[in-house]
């Protein structure tokens, strides 16, 4: 067999960084195994990989522990040559051929029932072999309350399942016998999906089917399928507004999902503007937006870095409480700078969770009363920044503070 580059090919959305959030698909990586396939025919008729059963036909199992003999070994099998798209093991599926809409189809539990109204975002890659003598342009994933049970003459076919898939492959025929392609898709759920099940679901005449390999003496289209996964596809979130020294640095972003992109801006001061969680070292008072795309979902959100000149020791002379009640019962009414000595130079500034300045006095007589342009703010965390100057020493206080009315 001929030698491959292993190349990543993304077909259909964007590009991902992988990593971190829950995939509902347990072993979609087909990396776990009870016993080493020694045989095609792989999920029916045992349990031997864990979390996948067949739901039509003869689906295969190929990985690297399988010797040559087996036919169902990688990267050289029965199929054709193919490295994983990672890992060790994949899956293979007949598409086409072998009889009037004659299909082989892999289903697999989720590790939860999907909820109602919420978005999921699927993906997963595909590789035309080289033993195909057509190549197709149809393959989708389909969501099910329950099992589908594999040659149940009572769905009218004992091939094609009568279903349609919720994320279907829309773009033109696969031909790519080299690369691994990405298929994804946003879906929301209905709320009592338990199962995914993959293939292709349409009839031979709603098919595209072009001869690709006339050499292959094997009337037929399969694909290879590898890293299967549903996620729920989150919202982007910069995280809660902060106070750094000078020099410090603070790290961003408080989700990261396993299957999205993130852009930040401006990337003045972070360790890496498309990461899902990078470290902001700004040098002046910076606030940050994030770009998340998950499959088609695009969110935003932002984050405000206030930075101070800590340079000046902090000291117990000066004092701000953590938190006032502006609600008008005379008691802890007004936020004030505390000092039992007499107080010069001072500085002392409030910034709402955005950055923006919602109070500033250089007088110690003069407090917050938990208002900005006359108007009632809500509770809420604000920061604090204030400097001061007490019998000829500096000081300097930064912090959060609490308005509860």
């Amino acid at each position: 067999m001929r030698a491959k580059a292993i190349v990543g090919l993304i077909m259909a959305f964007v590009f991902y960084n992988k990593g971190y959030n829950q995939n509902l698909v347990s072993n979609g990586d087909f990396e776990q195994y009870l016993t080493c396939p020694t045989f095609h025919n792989y999920f029916c008729g045992n349990s031997n990989l864990p979390n996948w059963i067949c739901a039509s036909n003869t689906p295969d199992y190929f990985n690297t522990c399988a010797s040559q003999s087996s036919l169902v070994s990688v990267p050289d099998n029965f199929h054709g040559f193919q490295y994983p798209n990672k890992g060790s093991g994949y899956s293979g599926v007949a598409v086409y051929g072998g009889g009037p809409n004659f299909r082989e189809m892999i289903q697999s539990k989720l590790d939860t029932t999907l909820s109602p109204g919420v978005q999921y975002c699927i993906y997963f890659y595909i590789s035309l072999a080289d033993t195909s003598r057509y190549a197709i342009n149809k393959f989708g994933a389909y969501f099910s309350d329950t099992a589908i049970i594999p040659y149940s003459l009572s769905y009218g076919y004992p091939y094609l399942l009568p279903f349609s898939p919720q994320v279907q492959y829309t773009g033109g025929v696969i031909t790519d016998t080299i690369n691994w392609i990405e298929i994804s898709g946003v879906f929301t759920a209905i709320g009592n999906e338990n199962y995914i099940t993959l293939g292709n679901f349409e009839y031979d005449s709603l098919t595209t089917i072009v001869a690709f390999n006339t050499a292959s003496g094997w009337q037929a289209c399969y694909f290879y399928l590898d890293d299967v996964s549903v996620e729920e596809v989150k919202l982007a979130e910069a995280g809660n507004n902060s106070a750094i020294c000078i020099g410090d640095s603070i790290q961003l972003g408080n989700n990261a999902t396993e299957n999205a992109s993130y852009v930040w801006q401006p990337g003045i001061g972070l360790s890496d503007s498309t990461a899902a969680n990078p470290k902001a070292a700004p040098s002046v008072t910076t606030t940050y937006y994030v770009t998340k795309t998950q499959c088609s979902v695009v969110t935003t959100d932002s984050v405000t870095i206030i930075v101070n000149d800590c340079s000046l020791p902090v000291e117990p002379e000066i004092f701000i409480p953590s938190a006032f009640s502006p609600n008008g019962d005379g008691e802890n009414d007004i936020l004030f700078v505390r000092s039992n000595k007499s107080v010069e130079n001072l500085e002392f500034n409030i910034y709402n969770r955005i950055g923006e300045l919602v109070f500033s006095t250089t007088d110690i007589n003069k407090g917050w009363d938990g208002t900005f342009g006359n108007q009632k703010l809500n509770n809420g965390i604000f920061f604090y920044y204030c400097k001061a100057t007490i019998d000829s020493k500096n000081f300097l206080l930064k912090g959060d503070v609490t308005l509860i009315r």
